[in-house]
């Protein structure tokens, strides 16, 4: 449910839910670990900022992790 005004690309509400997915790399050169922003319903409140990065392995599935999708 959108609480928020949306952002430069119309989306709402994208701290809290899910880490989300990136494709950046956590460390350089690195391709198995990717970093992961936004923090979950789980995570500490230090952790839901848009500057955070947390990091695990791509192929790992999680409960508390996701990606989102977007198109026009």
């Amino acid at each position: 449910m959108a609480t928020k005004e949306p952002n430069a690309w119309g989306l709402y509400d994208m701290l809290g839910n899910v880490w989300e997915y990136t494709s950046d790399p956590f460390k350089a050169g690195d391709p198995v670990y990717v970093a992961m922003r936004g923090g979950c319903a789980m995570t500490h409140a230090r952790s839901m900022r848009v500057s955070y990065r947390g990091f695990d392995a791509a192929f790992v599935h999680s409960k508390y992790a996701g990606f989102r999708c977007v198109g026009n």
